[in-house]
């Protein structure tokens, strides 16, 4: 496996915004469902680490902004609240860092 992934966490979508190259993110974003959505992948992933040869995982992004459109099209979890060097984590960036944390 070399790739897994979500990419919308929003309820709804638009599409045809000027200037949107993808989706806009519409409704209601679901924080729950994304992190039970990795919550399972990461349990599936040590559950079968030996018999699958998977030696570690981690995310692909740290910083989106997912409540604007992108051309993109990825609006599903952010693990900080914004790019800069100041940002902090996002109530999911520290679910993950305690998920991850032996």
């Amino acid at each position: 496996m070399t790739e897994i992934g979500m990419h919308w966490g929003w309820t709804g979508i638009e599409f045809g915004i000027p200037g949107c190259g993808a989706g806009s993110p519409t409704g209601e974003y679901r924080p729950l469902v994304v992190r039970d959505y990795f919550d399972s992948a990461f349990t599936w992933f040590e559950e079968h680490a030996s018999s699958h040869n998977i030696e570690r995982w981690f995310t692909y992004v740290t910083y989106s902004d997912i409540a604007k459109c992108r051309y993109d099209g990825y609006s599903g979890m952010s693990l900080l609240d914004s790019a800069g060097t100041s940002s902090q984590l996002t109530d999911f960036g520290r679910w993950y860092v305690a998920r991850s944390a032996p």
